[in-house]
């Protein structure tokens, strides 16, 4: 049962702002392993805990030993849209060294890290995150014009041990913006096998399809048309993006490929 905190959490988010978490097994309630949290693309020293959760039944017990150790997963983005990254930690006992810190970077559409001065200092900030309780941290940051991933990583230092739970990337739209056709685009099914149905489109001028990497699978023109369909019968099983582009605004979607 989620506790209330986080409930709180969401209706203040839900309250402001259109916000559909983007991050991939944000509360890591599903493994592969022990040690392997589903859909995050870099894991070091990450282990499955049920002891020290602040919602779900699991969160994850990052510990940096002789080293560092990193926890990271990319996420597509569309540039100059507003950017909303929120996550809960508390730190382990013993743990004895700094503490932990976000390491998140923005990339292109090559893989490439861009270096970014108006958003490089909030996302690699220098304070070490430390809490003998659960405690929020929270940013937001525009994506610059040659961004196409955030690429969301989170580092433990050594001799230091600590609890992640409870992540939220989302794009900070508010409520009142609407898409060009003031229409709610419909998407389906999700999951999904063969193919994914976009309804309710018009306005819109391509959907682009994109894997947990950031990279583009596929792209429709969308112009001329109020649905279409994407086929997703040759793609490999997984979380994938789905980015329906308009004039003024992008709406992305997550789509799962069983």
């Amino acid at each position: 049962m989620k506790k209330v905190a986080f409930f709180v959490l969401l209706l203040f988010f839900s309250a402001r702002m259109y916000c559909q978490n983007l991050a991939v097994n944000p509360g890591f309630e599903d493994w592969e392993k022990v040690t392997r949290p589903a859909g995050w693309s870099h894991v070091e020293k990450c282990t499955k805990d049920s002891n020290e959760v602040h919602s779900g039944k699991y969160s994850c017990k990052h510990t940096g030993l002789s080293s560092t150790s990193d926890l990271g997963q990319n996420i597509a983005v569309t540039p100059g849209v507003d950017y909303t990254l929120s996550l809960f930690y508390k730190t382990g006992v013993p743990s004895e060294g700094n503490g932990s810190r976000i390491r998140c970077y923005w990339k292109d559409s090559g893989g490439n890290s861009i270096s970014d001065p108006a958003t490089d200092d909030i996302m690699r900030p220098g304070k070490y995150l430390k809490s003998s309780v659960w405690a929020q941290f929270s940013i937001t940051v525009k994506a610059p014009e040659t961004a196409s991933t955030f690429y969301l990583e989170v580092r433990t230092n050594s001799n230091s041990m600590i609890y992640w739970d409870d992540f939220l990337f989302c794009e900070t739209a508010p409520l009142s913006i609407k898409d060009e056709s003031n229409l709610t685009p419909s998407v389906f099914p999700n999951p999904t096998h063969d193919f994914i149905m976009l309804r309710n489109i018009s306005g819109s001028i391509c959907a682009e399809l994109i894997d947990v990497n950031g990279l583009e699978c596929s792209r429709y023109d969308t112009r001329s048309s109020d649905e279409t369909s994407v086929p997703t019968e040759l793609l490999k099983p997984g979380i994938y993006f789905l980015r329906i582009v308009y004039p003024k605004r992008t709406i992305v979607i997550k789509i799962i490929k069983e």
